[in-house]
């Protein structure tokens, strides 16, 4: 889904900025690896957006990635999200949300609007699709001797 090299980019900003933007995001990103709360899925796929717009050189490198580039492919190719990304997104979302409501949030307006926000993005998560992971090794079929696939190796 990406648009060919050379492509002309339509946009307000220059490529420089929407690169810059891209670092950003990715720092942020990756700082989310280790911080609870703070989402990496959606920045990372927010910096793949800005590089796509200011650098083939770094979608590439992001599209590349071991670690990011599973999550931006999937977004790439079949606007979906992990599964195990989903649940964990989930799971860090409500345990900093209601620890937070406990302990820190002193009036019950802002209690209720941080719910409000903690179910809209749990809403936005449920409602992209799910794409499971694919597995690392897939057996192959065996066939016999005149090339059919055996019973067995099904």
């Amino acid at each position: 889904m990406r648009e060919p090299e050379g492509a002309p980019r339509p946009s307000r900003l220059p490529r420089w900025a929407w690169t810059t933007l891209g670092h950003l995001s990715v720092g942020a990103g990756a700082l989310g690896l280790i911080v609870p709360g703070l989402p990496t899925t959606p920045l990372i796929l927010l910096a793949a957006s800005c590089y796509a717009r200011g650098s083939d050189r770094f979608h590439r490198w992001l599209l590349d990635h071991r670690v990011f580039g599973p999550m931006v492919r999937n977004w790439h190719e079949h606007r979906a999200i992990s599964l195990r990304a989903k649940v964990t997104a989930i799971a860090i979302l409500w345990l900093v949300l209601v620890s937070t409501i406990h302990f820190f949030a002193p009036f019950l307006w802002v209690k209720v609007v941080l719910g409000a926000i903690g179910l809209g993005v749990t809403a936005f998560l449920l409602s992209v699709r799910t794409r499971a992971t694919e597995p690392l090794h897939q057996p192959q079929a065996r066939t016999d001797t005149s090339g059919l696939e055996t019973e067995s190796s099904r």
